[in-house]
C-alpha cells in the first residue's frame, strides 16, 4: 500500500485525524445501512456478507498490487489472532448481540471499545494515563448514553437480554483487544503493509462467520432478490469494513491505541445526524449527548499536548507507544 513518505506536508497528527475522521464518517453511516438491511435478512447474514465482499474486494486490490500479503510465520500469527478479535468476535459478537439486547443496550457496550483500551493498557501494559485524556474518555462515553436512553432498556426476554449483552461486550473487548495488538506489533514493525494485513484477517475470518451464519440463521430468512438489501449491504462491504478498517488500522501509526478508539464515539454521531438528515428529528436530550461525545474526543486528542506543555512525564496511555 502506498505510504506518505516523511517528506509529508502532513503532521501525523493530522495524518492520523483525517484517517480517524474518514472511518467514523463510513461506520456512522453503517448504523442506517444495518438497519436497513436488517429488514430483509438475519443479523448473521450481514455479519457474513458485509465481510465477504470487502474480502472479494481487499483481495482484488492486492492482487493488482496495491498491498502486500504478510510474510512469516511470525506476521501470519498476528494476522490470526487480530483475526479472529476483529473480525469474528467483534462482527458475529455485534450483528447476533444487537438484536437480543436492544439497539440502546447495544450501542452502549459497542461502544465502550475505548474504556476497555484504557483499563487494559493501564492493568496490562503497565502505561500512565493523564487525567485530561481519561476525564475525555468518561465525557465521551457519557455521551454516548445520554444519546440511547431513549432506547435503553429490557427486551422482554431475560435471557436473550442477557446474551445479548454479553455478545455486545465481546464485541467490544475483541476490538479493544485487537487495537491494542496492532498498535504493539506497528510499534516494533512500522513497515507491514495495512492493506495486505487487513485483509489477510478478513480471510481468516469470513469462513468462520459464514459458518456461523449458516448454522445460526440459515439462509432462508433472507430476500436474496431484493434491491434494498444489497444497496445497503454494498456500503457495508466496501465502506464500513474495508476503507473504514484500513483507515483505522493506518492511523495506528500515527496515534495511539486510547486515542484513535476514543473516536468511536462519533460513530453513533454520525448516524444521528444522517438521521436528522432523513427528516427524524431526534429529542433535545440526544442533541446534548452529541455535544458531550464531541467534547469527549476533543479532550482525549488534546490530552497529550496538555501533557507535554507540563514537561516531560513518562509514557501513558494517550501517547503513542
Amino acid at each position: 500500500m502506498r505510504r506518505v513518505g516523511g517528506s509529508s506536508a502532513i503532521s501525523p497528527a493530522l495524518l492520523g485525524a483525517i484517517l480517524l475522521g474518514t472511518t467514523q464518517l463510513l461506520w456512522g453511516g453503517s448504523f442506517w445501512a444495518t438497519e436497513v438491511a436488517a429488514r430483509h435478512t438475519e443479523p448473521g447474514m450481514i455479519a457474513f456478507l458485509r465481510t465477504g465482499i470487502a474480502l472479494v474486494a481487499l483481495v482484488a486490490l492486492v492482487a493488482v498490487g496495491y498491498g502486500r500479503w504478510p510474510r512469516g510465520r511470525r506476521e501470519w500469527a498476528w494476522v490470526v489472532a487480530t483475526g479472529l478479535l476483529m473480525n469474528v468476535v467483534f462482527y458475529l459478537g455485534f450483528s447476533e448481540g444487537v438484536p437480543r439486547a436492544g439497539g440502546g443496550n447495544g450501542a452502549v457496550l459497542a461502544n465502550s471499545v475505548p474504556l476497555w483500551v484504557l483499563l487494559i493498557s493501564w492493568l496490562v501494559l503497565r502505561e500512565r494515563a493523564t487525567l485530561a485524556g481519561i476525564a475525555g474518555l468518561l465525557v465521551g462515553f457519557a455521551g454516548c448514553v445520554v444519546m440511547v436512553v431513549p432506547q435503553l432498556g429490557g427486551t422482554g426476554d431475560t435471557g436473550e437480554l442477557v446474551l445479548g449483552c454479553l455478545l455486545c461486550l465481546a464485541a467490544a473487548l475483541g476490538w479493544g483487544i485487537g487495537t491494542l495488538m496492532l498498535a504493539r506489533l506497528l510499534s516494533k514493525e512500522p513497515e507491514i503493509d495495512m492493506l495486505g494485513f487487513t485483509t489477510a484477517q478478513f480471510a481468516v475470518g469470513v469462513p468462520i462467520i459464514a459458518i456461523v451464519a449458516f448454522a445460526v440463521d440459515g439462509a432462508a430468512g433472507t430476500n436474496w432478490g431484493s434491491e434494498q438489501l444489497w444497496g445497503p449491504i454494498v456500503f457495508l462491504s466496501l465502506g464500513g469494513s474495508a476503507i473504514a478498517t484500513v483507515c483505522f488500522f493506518a492511523a495506528l501509526r500515527y496515534t495511539s491505541p486510547t486515542t484513535a478508539s476514543s473516536w468511536l464515539f462519533l460513530g453513533p454521531v454520525i448516524g444521528v445526524l444522517i438521521e436528522i438528515a432523513r427528516g427524524n428529528t431526534p429529542d433535545a436530550i440526544v442533541g446534548v449527548g452529541m455535544a458531550l461525545a464531541i467534547l469527549g474526543v476533543a479532550l482525549v486528542n488534546l490530552a497529550p499536548r496538555l501533557a507535554a506543555a507540563r514537561g516531560p512525564t513518562p509514557a501513558t496511555a494517550d501517547e503513542p507507544a
